[in-house]
């Protein structure tokens, strides 16, 4: 089943006055499926943009908790499409919008998290100020399921410590751009291509590894996005998400020749990385399972160190787990 809803926008002809030529359309791609109860606040955090020229494409990917009627029941916006379709998965409902937008640049939401009102306006500017970018990104916020802040002290990055530039080196050992913080320029994503829709995890990894293999990538350094957290199938799914991770990173080196574009220790450290990531997340309920990660990631090499203090980690969790359940009796 496919439905549409586009409604004649003040750029569907595909040409931009004089005046705003220098201010390029933004187009922002919002996948959708079954978050109508988020669906309102993400696309009200769009119209709150300060930066006026931008389109919203909403790729409701089957949705079944009433979006389509929450859709319909808002106001009027010719700036606002809405598509609903089914089966296409969350890569295969990205690309549809991607397909159907027509700016210059694609700025990604997800339909759970929101943006503040100045994210898109900083980012032109950062464009237009590095035009020699592919990808924009900003820093994040952490909030729960109900919108409320979360103090988290592990942010991706310290301050001052977001990479810019050639980052490949760095993104391999860590996918530091929240998704919903990315704005790709559209001839970035003819070139390298959309996302993989044989995935169903980790597209975001997957296709900004192959936007850093040719371009360079500039940051915003301002925390312009709100990324909810806690809630749904994807927040839970982290163990089959590194392991889809893992083996995003070896088709890299097998097929785009990311061996010969990043050094040997920054591989290594990618590898042994995401097997300690996937250690840490099971060593309270599996810990076994969980050594066998730490052991693969010894097996890698990258910081021995944190692999060790992992492995004590799970030591010690082994131990107590069974100390925990004669204390209850």
């Amino acid at each position: 089943m496919f439905e549409a809803t586009k409604r004649q926008g003040p750029y569907n002809e595909g040409t931009e006055s004089e005046a705003n030529r220098h201010e390029p359309l933004v187009s922002v791609v919002m996948a959708t499926r079954n978050y109508g109860h988020y669906l309102s606040e993400a696309v009200e955090s769009v119209r709150r943009q300060t930066y006026p020229h931008w389109e919203l494409w909403i790729i409701d990917d089957g949705s079944t908790d009433g979006t389509r009627e929450l859709v319909r029941s808002w106001p009027a916006d010719e700036r606002i499409h809405y598509v609903y379709g089914e089966r296409w998965g969350q890569a295969g409902a990205k690309n549809v919008g991607i397909r159907l937008s027509r700016g210059e640049w694609i700025a990604f939401l997800d339909a759970d998290d929101r943006w503040e009102p100045l994210k898109l306006s900083q980012q032109v500017t950062r464009a237009q100020q590095y035009p020699q970018a592919g990808l924009i990104y900003c820093r994040r916020r952490w909030m729960d399921a109900n919108g409320q802040e979360l103090l988290r002290q592990h942010q991706t990055c310290k301050q001052g410590e977001l990479p810019q530039g050639w980052v490949l080196e760095q993104l391999v050992v860590q996918n530091f751009v929240c998704f919903s913080s990315a704005m790709v320029h559209r001839l970035v994503l003819a070139h390298v291509g959309l996302f993989d829709e044989h995935l169903e995890l980790a597209i975001d990894y997957d296709l900004w590894l192959r936007v850093a293999m040719h371009y360079e990538f500039a940051v915003v350094d301002q925390p312009l996005v709100w990324y909810r957290t806690g809630h749904g199938n994807l927040s839970r799914r982290v163990v089959e998400r590194g392991q889809v991770a893992l083996a995003i990173l070896e088709r890299a080196v097998r097929e785009y020749g990311l061996a010969q574009k990043v050094s040997a220790a920054a591989l290594r450290e990618a590898r042994a990385s995401t097997c300690r990531t996937l250690g840490y997340v099971q060593r309270s309920q599996r810990p076994l399972e969980a050594a066998r990660w730490y052991w693969r990631a010894w097996w890698y090499g990258g910081s021995a160190w944190r692999t060790w203090r992992g492995w004590a980690g799970c030591l010690r969790a082994a131990i107590q787990r069974p100390l925990r359940k004669i204390a209850s009796r």
